[in-house]
């Protein structure tokens, strides 16, 4: 098993049935995630940008794995990082380790999909 560490639990903000949309841009080489959910009184949004991004991956959640990686299923709601990662290991050395890249994921319950990104960084607002 992966050693994963919880980056952010977005329940923490989310109403206790989660989001209402995601909306997902790739552009300028940033992965911009835009988090909609019902708020006091009007619909509310968090975004989360991933900087510099090399790989990006959205699928169907639950869905079909297409590379073995074994995920903690405790934290499938939370944006994880894949700290000892060897897809992220394996971009790193692409580049001849110009880069220090993280590995992240996060799945909507709501909405039924997955998102996996290597990136340099991320910005949540």
């Amino acid at each position: 098993m992966k050693e994963t560490k919880i980056i952010l639990d977005p329940y923490t903000f989310l109403p206790s049935y989660g989001e209402s949309e995601v909306f997902i841009l790739f552009k300028n080489n940033e992965l911009i995630v835009d988090i909609y959910y019902d708020g006091q009184e009007i619909e509310e949004k968090k975004t989360i940008i991933f900087k510099n991004t090399f790989f990006h991956i959205v699928s169907s959640f639950p869905g079909v794995e297409i590379y073995s990686i074994p995920y903690n299923n405790d934290n499938y709601s939370s944006l994880v990082e894949f700290e000892e990662s060897e897809l992220k290991r394996k971009w790193e050395n692409y580049f001849d380790k110009k880069y220090k890249l993280r590995h992240l994921k996060i799945s909507f319950l709501s909405v039924n999909k997955s998102i996996e990104v290597i990136c340099e960084d991320l910005i949540v607002n």
